[in-house]
């Protein structure tokens, strides 16, 4: 399974449903992530190989919604479904939307320091700024917890 992380996919990107916007996700097939044996709602690091940019964003399948169904099962498969967002990072043109296939590299992310990067990337603010105050805040506690304890032996 982990030999068929480095190869390039070839899938089409397609604009995300608009209640699927905000929330992170890059949506994928089970046939895609399958193969490659990633799980649901897992953090990927997703390459797009034309233009060299690397994005890191959670996955999540189709599901049984409506407009992914209304769209034709073989191009649902080939699809990988994402929004402004994850575009721009990845530098695909939203001219090029559902016209061009890309070629895309998917690997596992394992170490919670790519959770931390995946929800850096995530689209909607509110949800970097917490990151951002959660980390400040392990950060103090932490510098406050050594001045405590270098003050006990001084």
């Amino acid at each position: 399974m982990s030999h068929l992380t480095n190869a390039p996919i070839s899938l089409t990107p397609r604009w995300c449903e608009q209640k699927d916007i905000l929330r992170g996700w890059v949506i994928l097939h089970s046939d895609v992530t399958a193969p490659i044996g990633l799980q649901h709602l897992r953090y990927i690091k997703l390459h797009c190989v034309s233009t060299n940019k690397t994005t890191y964003c959670r996955i999540f399948g189709p599901g049984q919604s409506k407009a992914y169904n209304e769209i034709e099962q073989s191009k649902v498969k080939s699809s990988i479904f994402m929004d402004a967002h994850y575009q721009q990072s990845l530098g695909i043109s939203e001219d090029r939307m559902g016209k061009t296939k890309h070629d895309f590299v998917i690997r596992k992310v394992w170490p919670s320091t790519y959770y931390l990067t995946a929800v850096c990337h995530h689209p909607d603010d509110s949800v970097r700024v917490g990151a951002f105050l959660g980390v400040t805040s392990l950060t103090l506690g932490i510098v406050s917890l050594l001045l405590g304890i270098l003050s006990v032996y001084t």
